[in-house]
């Protein structure tokens, strides 16, 4: 398929860790380096990551089974970090995009695991330091994967009330400020989506990424692939070869397929 995630520029752990990957999606060892930055200010999990004018931010996040509002902000040509305003709301496991100069978050768990999940969506801009309150999505979510594609951005799947895994697919225009209901996925998806656009479709991969450090656990949930076309409301479903064994951080844990 075309339309693979091929690069995923950074990753937010108890600290920083950036690597940059630019081989090609088939490639079974990626190249390209991690180099560990300075910590974040606040250890925690399930913590959204943003860049807008070359800074980075960490989102949310859950400690001690509650999640946080911390917002902070790192630049990469100091390794420093700052605090910022932080979300209206605690939340982890937040839903983000990033549009016009600012960062959109959706939904989110109140607490550990899986716990609360909202329909809030907030609007936050790094220029004048001020979040804003927006629309709420129609399904209350979390863990859901993002992506951006002309203008609109698509919200999909997730963790429901009740930790209930969902299909939903929602479509959220920052210009107009409201919400449209799309094609759902062909089986409901739940944490671990990792969505990207290369010019085309979202397309979203529950895949996780090679090699990490040997001292750092990596996400690798494999699920499925999915394409779909702007034009109609379909999805495309590839099934990936399976799903690893592993412990996450939080308590969970993915069987094999």
């Amino acid at each position: 398929m075309r339309h693979l995630l091929t690069r995923l520029p950074f990753v937010f752990a108890a600290g920083l860790i950036i690597a940059s990957f630019g081989a090609a999606a088939q490639s079974p060892t990626p190249a390209g380096s991690w180099t560990q930055k300075a910590p974040m200010p606040a250890v925690r999990g399930e913590v959204a990551a943003a860049a807008v004018d070359n800074k980075l931010f960490a989102l949310g996040g859950g400690a001690g089974g509650k999640a946080v509002p911390r917002n902070e902000e790192y630049d990469p040509a100091s390794d420093r970090w700052r605090e910022r305003a932080p979300l209206p709301q605690a939340r982890d496991h937040l839903g983000v995009a990033t549009y016009g100069g600012k960062i959109y978050t959706f939904g989110g768990f109140t607490s550990s695991v899986h716990q609360g999940a909202g329909d809030v969506v907030f609007a936050y801009d790094p220029a004048t330091d001020l979040w804003q309150t927006l629309p709420p999505m129609k399904a209350a979510r979390a863990a859901v994967g993002v992506a951006l594609l002309a203008g609109k951005i698509h919200v999909i799947g997730g963790r429901g009330l009740g930790a209930v895994t969902v299909a939903t697919h929602e479509v959220y225009d920052p210009a107009s400020a409201t919400w449209n209901e799309a094609a759902p996925l062909p089986r409901a998806d739940g944490p671990g989506r990792a969505l990207g656009t290369t010019g085309g479709p979202p397309a979203g991969l529950g895949g996780g990424i090679p090699a990490l450090p040997a001292s750092m656990r990596a996400p690798s949930f494999s699920g499925f692939l999915v394409n779909i076309d702007a034009s109609l409301p379909s999805w495309l479903c590839i099934l990936l070869p399976g799903r690893l064994n592993m412990d996450h951080a939080d308590g969970h844990r993915r069987e094999s397929a």
